[in-house]
């Protein structure tokens, strides 16, 4: 897959365990304009997703001051990396242009029953535990969620580096996630950024909320950024660069041979 260039900075949140490594297909298609904060230390086993975001924006800010100020940014989160986006805005001291929401939820509850069953019943773990969990498929993900090999390596890479403490925090912290939806304005008064969504029809963990997506796909689980990466990355480059005011409307379009996107035929070259 070849770099696009996108035409503004975009900030992606990992879910769960997971860390920057989720995102290789977005960061091999986007290069240097994707960016993934680090996480930071989880205080108290019930910290909630919101009091996490909260102290997570003091070293976000940090990154986002290094922007451009002349072009607008984008935030998106996958999983619970959406809800941390949400709960982010107000705490944010310069606005995304929009939040896109991967396999995500806008308003609690998000988890599925196997979230909050495993909340109460995961004991302590272990980096081993993980990634045996993903070979037998028993993380919700069906048996490999649709990925092709590659994906599957990376899944275990990933479990197997992940930190067992904070995927705990973040299972019961998913599980737990108290969330209104978000309001029309913020406290200073500004709009909350647009929101847009997508999500697979077959998603295990965070099910799907059709009047709230923007575009579902079909066969898509729960990790739709690797099984099917072409299409999140078209629809993520499609959405940021319409809000960029980079009109495509009236080129000729060809289709796309994933999932019938549809391109210009000069771009589609490109991915």
């Amino acid at each position: 897959m070849r770099e696009l260039t996108l035409p503004a900075p975009l900030m992606l949140l990992p879910g769960l365990g997971a860390d920057g490594d989720l995102f290789g297909p977005q960061r091999q298609a986007f290069g240097d304009a994707v960016t993934t904060p680090d996480w930071i230390d989880v205080k108290a086993d019930n910290e909630s997703i919101g009091r996490y975001a909260e102290r997570w924006a003091e070293s976000i800010n940090q990154q986002i001051a290094t922007f451009r100020t002349d072009r607008p940014w984008f935030l998106s989160g996958m999983s619970m990396g959406g809800m941390l986006a949400l709960e982010l805005i107000p705490h944010l001291d310069r606005k995304p242009a929009a939040v896109f929401l991967i396999s995500s939820a806008r308003s609690s509850p998000a988890a599925t029953w196997w979230a909050k069953l495993a909340a109460g019943t995961t004991g302590p773990l272990k980096p081993n535990h993980v990634a045996l969990m993903v070979k037998l498929g028993a993380i919700p993900f069906g048996i490999r969620d649709g990925q092709d090999d590659i994906g599957y390596k990376l899944l275990l890479k990933m479990a197997k580096q992940s930190d067992p403490a904070r995927l705990k925090w973040a299972i019961g912290a998913t599980a737990e996630w108290t969330y209104p939806g978000p309001s029309e304005s913020l406290p200073n008064g500004d709009a909350f950024p647009a929101i847009y969504q997508i999500h697979g029809r077959h998603d295990w963990l965070i099910p799907l909320r059709e009047d709230d997506c923007d575009m579902v796909i079909d066969r898509g689980r729960h990790l739709i950024n690797l099984s099917h990466a072409t299409t999140v990355n078209r629809w993520l480059f499609d959405r940021i660069t319409e809000l960029c005011g980079i009109d495509e409307s009236t080129d000729p379009r060809v289709e796309d041979p994933d999932l019938t996107v549809m391109r210009r035929p000069e771009l589609a070259a490109q991915f």
